[in-house]
């Protein structure tokens, strides 16, 4: 089994937990602050990773709906067929 990118930025946050965090020295407020950082900016991305697919279908979507608006602006007969021919994209 091939372990999916949620699980991958899993593991790098638990060996920046288990390993970086406790070698940092505590006085060392600033590298610490920027690990925090690290690490819920990782943990942002595991959320966001289930949702990419759909934010993709909804830019695509978006693009199809400006480009059906701006056909009018250009040879009507031309690429007014070339995006009704988008059978490809469903509502």
């Amino acid at each position: 089994m091939v372990p999916d990118s949620c699980l991958r930025l899993s593991a790098v946050v638990k060996s920046l937990e288990d390993i970086i965090t406790p070698a940092l020295p505590a006085e060392a407020r600033f590298a610490h602050e920027q690990l925090a950082l690290i690490k819920n900016s990782i943990r942002i991305a595991i959320d966001h990773i289930p949702h990419e697919q759909a934010f993709g279908v909804r830019d695509v979507q978006e693009y199809m709906a400006l480009a059906k608006r701006l056909v009018g602006y250009v040879a009507p007969d031309t690429a007014g067929a070339c995006l009704d021919d988008s059978h490809w994209l469903r509502d």
